[in-house]
């Protein structure tokens, strides 16, 4: 009743047309309907076909044994071989270069403690003070 009375004595500003009423009210009217088929999964309306398909191929690598590798599997696990190697060959450099400092090469331990403070602010390890100390005659 209430909805009614309301709507009976709803006047529309003159600068709303009729049309404009119409589009705003399919556009409510579409935003109350379900959208669920806009969200499905489309592998629970997959076609006989697909399963058919999935399921041979399910078998096939199946058959291949449990250690197949895919081919992108074995891309994967030798970039990660080569990374590593570089990794380490850059590790090797930068322990060459820097010394204690090449772990994190801002003056910082391997935990992430900084050596450096405002009295010492060129400060490394031990081991780097006691070189600096038989190299320069100060350790700071």
């Amino acid at each position: 009743m209430t909805t009614l009375v309301a709507a009976l004595a709803f006047s529309a500003p003159p600068s709303l047309s009729r049309r404009d009423m119409v589009f705003g009210a399919s556009a409510a009217a579409a935003a109350m309907i379900p959208s669920s088929p806009a969200f499905a999964r489309p592998e629970d309306y997959a076609g006989s076909a697909d399963r058919k398909k999935k399921a041979k191929e399910d078998a096939r690598i199946a058959a291949l044994g449990p250690d197949y590798k895919s081919p992108y599997q074995k891309i994967m696990e030798s970039s990660a071989k080569r990374e590593a190697a570089e990794a380490a060959a850059n590790e090797a450099t930068m322990k060459a270069a820097y010394g204690d400092l090449a772990q994190t090469g801002n003056g910082k331990d391997k935990g992430g403690v900084s050596y450096r403070k405002p009295s010492d602010p060129n400060a490394c390890s031990a081991e780097c003070k006691e070189k600096r100390l038989k190299k320069y005659g100060y350790g700071a």
